[in-house]
């Protein structure tokens, strides 16, 4: 029996009855059909009704300008105390649905 030949990536891949034999051969097809089904999810996400709209509730005052100079253990600095800003009308507690998913690491 005869078998054909597909180069993908410089690589050989062999074809037998017309299948083929390659041990990545589903991850290869998925990244076809995510390739082409790209252009098909760019469309809807346009013609998207309901836009996604991000607003700020707050904001952070912190002595620290950069990520990497937080302290890891914060409890062994007095002087890294920041305070969180709340903007109205989420500043009161009491009235507001964002104290509901509001986290606070400290």
């Amino acid at each position: 029996m005869q078998a054909s030949t597909l180069v993908l990536n410089g690589k050989t891949n062999w074809y037998k009855r017309g299948r083929l034999h390659h041990p990545q051969f589903h991850i290869i097809m998925s990244n076809i059909l995510y390739y082409f089904n790209r252009k098909k999810r760019n469309e809807l996400y346009l013609k998207s009704t309901n836009p996604i709209q991000l607003n700020p509730i707050g904001f952070v005052e912190s002595p620290y300008d950069e990520k990497f100079s937080v302290p890891r253990q914060p409890n062994l600095v007095a002087e890294g105390k920041g305070i969180l800003r709340l903007i109205p009308p989420y500043n009161t507690p009491m009235q507001s649905e964002a104290w509901r998913n509001l986290v606070i690491f400290g």
